[in-house]
């Protein structure tokens, strides 16, 4: 019986989430409206990490309600075929499940971990990207133009230049890698960079 009711709410949740798409689906093919116009707007700073965290998101509530249910699921599965077994193979298909969904449930927590820090690495990226922009915003009164999230098609996979100024001097590609800090030794300055007009110095705490 709760083998069952486990089946009537998953199918009920895949139910209600298919009728609402496909209920709004119908709504806004039935208006046949569309946008004043196509749109086409400078690219913000880090816009390709930001639409990354975005759509990380927006499939947050999937990966969890998956990860959670997809170990439940299958074990179910298990004991529900285990129940047309004879009995004498029930601790068998009993030990079958719950190796399943440890096994399962570990391989879920693998991809929601991984998952979760591909977004705190692009929430980062984008963070880095809007800061370098906000550095570079004082050249606009130098004649400079600065454009953001340059996409470019290359040989093999397209790609995009983080920052393109264009000024008197020439045009100047800038490349932005943001990383994260560990506290400094007590006594140590934290992971301070230093640039005297002709050598960087980076003092690690």
């Amino acid at each position: 019986m709760t083998v069952w009711g486990v089946y009537a709410f998953a199918t009920y949740l895949i139910v209600f989430m298919l009728m609402i798409g496909s209920a709004f689906w119908l709504w806004t093919a039935r208006k046949k409206d569309r946008p004043p116009e196509k749109f086409r707007l400078l690219r913000a700073p880090g816009e390709t990490q930001r639409r990354r965290v975005q759509k990380a998101d927006e499939n947050l509530f999937f990966y969890l309600f998956a990860g959670a249910f997809a170990p439940l699921l299958v074990a179910c599965l298990v004991l529900l075929l285990a129940v047309r077994l004879p009995k004498s193979f029930a601790i068998v298909s009993a030990a079958i499940a719950v190796v399943l969904f440890i096994l399962s449930t570990t391989w879920t927590v693998v991809l929601l971990l991984r998952f979760l820090n591909r977004r705190r690495d692009d929430l980062l990226g984008y963070l880095g990207e809007r800061a370098v922009a906000e550095y570079l915003e004082p050249l606009r009164e130098n004649g400079f133009r600065i454009f953001h999230d340059v996409p470019c098609e290359g040989r093999k996979r397209n790609f995009n230049i983080d920052h393109v100024v264009v000024g008197p001097s020439g045009v100047t590609a800038v490349e932005v890698k943001t990383r994260r800090k560990k506290k400094g030794r007590e006594g140590y300055e934290e992971h301070v960079v230093t640039y005297d007009g002709a050598t960087a110095h980076l003092a690690l705490g």
